[in-house]
């Protein structure tokens, strides 16, 4: 269902893990004989981030006010929520889903909650409004028909993504682990990294001197990995690895 759902075909999904698992195993298995090297550990990566996602958005539909107040619907709900948002950040940015930032941060960012919040209250009341000639929501759902009438569904509430540090630009090489290094001994480093021996590991930085996020990872007292996401500065990051490999 993660995969269908971020590869916006909810419709498929909405009919059931076992119903779809079939087509999931034809999909894989066409990818596979065109190039098996595709199944590798950032594939796994990958669909356990997609995991957190589909997880955490259960869990924000669950608490919402919205929710409480008008309940059904939320397996789809999620499905197309996910779905639209994918759609929406590649066909309006050309971005999407930074899923190794949440790899590393084992959750979902809170930018990216706040998002689903929007969407998925504007989600559930447009897969709700069936035509009137398909009366069971559930049965609307598994339609490629809903599909194409939620993905031109515009949420004006929303702001705009384009520099939104859940995103990377779609196609992208997302990220990078440059080394492990004593974060006092960086002095030439263009982020700030005062008092980064404290606090909970994961932790997002912000971003750099040239707009890339960076994460700080601890792996024991004052040694860190830094993972700074920059698609398209493999030079640049060949350099950083040479400045920094020599402070571990």
């Amino acid at each position: 269902r993660y995969y269908f759902a971020f590869g916006c075909k909810p419709f498929i999904a909405a009919k059931g893990a076992t119903s779809c698992f079939p087509d999931f195993g034809n999909v894989v298995q066409k990818e596979w004989d065109e190039n098996e090297e595709l199944f590798d550990e950032n594939f796994f990566k990958k669909q356990v981030a997609m995991a957190i996602v589909f997880k955490e958005t259960d869990r924000l539909i669950a608490e919402s006010d919205w929710f409480k107040q008008n309940r059904g619907y939320k397996i789809q709900t999620i499905l197309y929520s996910i779905s639209w948002l994918v759609n929406h950040l590649n066909s309006s940015y050309q971005r999407e889903i930074h899923f190794d930032l949440i790899w590393d941060l084992q959750k979902m960012p809170d930018e990216l909650q706040d998002i689903f919040s929007i969407v998925t209250e504007k989600v559930q009341s447009k897969i709700m409004d069936t035509p009137s000639e398909i009366a069971n929501v559930g049965s609307y759902a598994k339609r490629e028909k809903c599909w194409v009438e939620v993905m031109k569904m515009k949420i004006p509430e929303l702001p705009e993504l384009s520099s939104s540090s859940f995103t990377v630009p779609s196609g992208s090489s997302q990220v990078l682990t440059i080394s492990a290094y004593s974060a006092k001994e960086d002095k030439n480093s263009s982020v700030n990294l005062e008092s980064t021996s404290k606090g909970e590991y994961p932790k997002i930085l912000g971003k750099d001197e040239e707009g890339r996020s960076v994460v700080l990872k601890r792996l024991m007292r004052d040694i860190f990995i830094w993972n700074i996401f920059m698609p398209d500065q493999k030079e640049e990051m060949l350099k950083l690895y040479e400045m920094r490999k020599n402070l571990v």
